[in-house]
């Protein structure tokens, strides 16, 4: 991307199974790579966080549109997207709701967004849409 680098941040966050420890641990690493991103690049950090952010706007770090209702994990994700002065982008996207979630209970009980793209507030308008096709062309979940 000109003029700045942009550093992409990719992330698999450790199921709900897992220890608060195990997802402490996970952030502190992010942290530390983000820590060497300089103030005027361009910073993306995206994947699958495990978490569900709602459906309401939460301040400068989501959009209105999310999907779902927000679950233990959120608030470790809010607090490193203000630390970190990130946007949620994929849920600033006014969509259908199949367009929205990410993931899917086995047996297609209920339907998640639990991926997310974040990028800094700064540069929050270089991401022009989101959208998300469900069903996966590998034998996956």
């Amino acid at each position: 991307m000109k003029p700045k680098d942009t550093i992409v941040v990719q992330v698999y966050m450790p199921t709900s199974y897992s220890s608060d420890e195990e997802i402490e641990e996970v952030y502190g690493i992010i942290d530390k790579i983000i820590e060497n991103v300089k103030g005027e690049e361009n910073l993306v950090v995206m994947g699958d966080w495990n978490a569900v952010v709602g459906e309401e706007k939460v301040n400068n770090v989501t959009g209105a549109f999310g999907l779902g209702r927000p679950n233990e994990r959120v608030e470790c994700l809010f607090e490193f997207c203000t630390e970190h002065n990130l946007i949620i982008k994929n849920t600033c996207f006014d969509h259908n709701r199949r367009r929205r979630y990410t993931w899917k209970m086995p047996g297609d009980i209920s339907r998640y967004q639990i991926d997310y793209i974040m990028v800094k507030n700064r540069f929050k308008n270089q991401v022009k849409e989101s959208i998300s096709y469900p069903g996966a062309d590998i034998d996956s979940d």
